[in-house]
């Protein structure tokens, strides 16, 4: 409505185009995530299982995520020796974009992330650290609860969806998801597969 008023300056009429898409974008997302979440919950993937490259998969992330982490001037430090994988491709590769891109998100201006991968008997370990502002014990304890956001300064960021749709996609494929933190001392998140999941 306001758009369409002649009362606007040419510079307000930007300004509220802008909002509108801005918050357009927020709504896409929103609705991407509930489908993305709906879809675990019915515990049906589309893509059957595929052995795939593990490490190039998280490199080709970091990459695609380049203009954010270029933008805060971050330091990555990556350590991802070369690891084949049988899995569902395209969801593992929505759990390193939504880490990743939330170690960018709350890393400081200059900061660090730093990933690594390793294998641990008979399961791999990706690990994700920022040192951004840290968790408190019960932040943490609710992080995979839907829509929930605890660092409220970065809430018009997300929608609470992000790390239920990780939690979801590690779980079917029978892996784990725990975090390490502590306020003003940044965070890890680490995944664990098995090597042999039973899709």
């Amino acid at each position: 409505e306001l758009l369409a008023s002649d009362m606007l300056t040419e510079a307000e009429r930007k300004e509220y185009a802008q909002i509108v898409r801005r918050e357009t974008e927020r709504l896409k997302d929103l609705s991407s995530n509930i489908l993305k979440l709906t879809k675990m919950e019915s515990q049906e993937p589309q893509e059957q299982p595929v052995r795939f490259s593990l490490d190039e998969q998280v490199r080709q992330v970091i990459v695609f995520l380049g203009p954010r982490w270029e933008e805060k001037e971050l330091e990555f430090i990556v350590d991802l020796p070369e690891t084949s994988y049988v899995g569902h491709a395209d969801m593992l590769s929505q759990v390193w974009f939504n880490l990743i891109d939330n170690a960018i998100k709350f890393s400081p201006v200059g900061g660090r992330v730093q990933v690594s991968l390793r294998q641990d008997g008979n399961w791999l370990r990706l690990r994700i650290q920022d040192d951004g502002p840290g968790m408190s014990e019960e932040i943490q304890s609710r992080i995979f609860e839907q829509f929930y956001q605890g660092e409220r300064s970065h809430a018009a960021e997300g929608n609470g969806l992000g790390l239920p749709i990780v939690q979801k996609i590690v779980a079917l494929h029978h892996g784990e998801i725990d975090v390490q933190s502590q306020p003003q001392a940044g965070a890890v998140f680490t995944v664990s597969l098995p090597l042999a999941p039973a899709l």
